[in-house]
């Protein structure tokens, strides 16, 4: 549903987006992850069309998003990320706009827009006027925009921006019905912990550069530690098996495979070994966490190979 190839925007002298090279599949959610000015939100408007490429190719929909614009305009659903409201327009009338917008058709609209509403939690302030809405209620509306039509992809930037926790897990189940619906999801976010809990495949950028991606169980949903046990294994395995996070462990000639969560103890697990009797000689992890990998491509600046086209 979203193909870029070599998808590059220049401002100047200054690059925003550098061969953006991308494949999203049907149903799928991507979680864009990088810091404020990564480029993430240029990738965005360059796949809304919002933006024209300096260079490079993209499709969303099936049509190309220079010569085809309009198509991809109607088959696409945005989120920006800061929302613009029409204060005097209450949350219905707010909506009943988008959908004249849209071209939606008068018959079934009223129950369209109550649909809207409740999905992101707004019903029951639909006749508040929207210059009275908080942030959070702001981002909630406009998530309301993004898919009162239906639309066959969906790109959100920040999403969860002003939400309180409630608001936050009531979007992460709407992004996971986006996609179980059909819909392809792009989501942009600096949030480790928004992206885990819905992405299938994530991106890490890093200034205007994609420089990984990974399919969700890449090293994205816990970690795996190798020990080298010698002495009594069954004793250290069922030691480990006590710990924290811990979530299972496989024996094997001479090793066991510690698997668990992003918290598991290092320590806690040496520990353990000992105790069960046994005697550590290796310790290593084997798959990196998220936040590990994010700390790699992100925040330490580490070269990475060119992205890879993986399922998930």
């Amino acid at each position: 549903m979203i193909e870029a190839d070599g998808l590059t925007k220049r401002f100047g002298a200054f690059t925003a987006l550098e061969n953006f090279t991308l494949t999203i599949g049907e149903g799928e959610v991507f979680g864009c992850l990088g810091p404020n000015g990564a480029g993430k939100s240029t990738a965005t408007k360059l796949l809304c069309t919002l933006l024209r490429p300096t260079s490079g190719t993209a499709r969303v929909a099936g049509f190309d998003v220079v010569r085809e614009g309009a198509e991809v305009r109607r088959r696409i659903g945005y989120l920006p990320e800061k929302v613009p409201v029409y204060k005097p327009l209450t949350a219905r009338e707010d909506l009943r706009y988008f959908a004249r917008l849209h071209g939606l058709p008068r018959a079934g609209l009223d129950a369209r827009i109550e649909t809207a509403l409740r999905r992101v939690g707004l019903l029951d302030v639909e006749h508040r006027r929207a210059g009275t809405f908080s942030k959070g209620m702001t981002q909630r509306l406009g998530i309301a925009r993004a898919i009162l039509h239906e639309p066959e992809v969906v790109f959100l930037d920040e999403p969860a921006s002003g939400l309180d926790p409630t608001g936050r897990r009531g979007i992460r189940a709407l992004i996971q019905e986006l996609a179980s619906s059909g819909a392809t999801v792009f989501l942009c976010s600096h949030d480790l912990a928004e992206v885990r809990a819905v992405a299938h495949k994530i991106g890490f950028i890093r200034k205007g550069r994609l420089v990984q991606v990974r399919a969700v169980g890449e090293g994205l949903e816990g970690r795996l530690i190798e020990l080298e046990v010698e002495g009594d294994a069954k004793g250290a395995a069922s030691a480990i098996l006590q710990v924290p996070h811990v979530t299972h462990v496989e024996e094997a000639p001479g090793r066991l495979l510690v698997r668990g969560g992003a918290d598991m103890d290092r320590r806690e697990i040496a520990r353990a070994v000992r105790h069960g009797g046994g005697t550590l000689l290796l310790l290593e992890d084997k798959e990196p966490s998220l936040d590990q990998l994010y700390a790699q491509y992100i925040e330490s600046g580490d070269d990475a190979p060119a992205p890879m086209e993986v399922s998930a």
